[in-house]
């Protein structure tokens, strides 16, 4: 898999962090 950053104009991209027993979302920063 090969990531595109040329979409992102602000050059931030998501990224989003999960406990990995129970997948509920611990934090979404960019």
């Amino acid at each position: 898999m090969k990531v595109d950053f040329s979409k992102s104009t602000d050059g931030l991209v998501p990224a989003i962090i999960q406990h990995a027993d129970t997948l509920q979302v611990l934090m979404l920063g960019f």
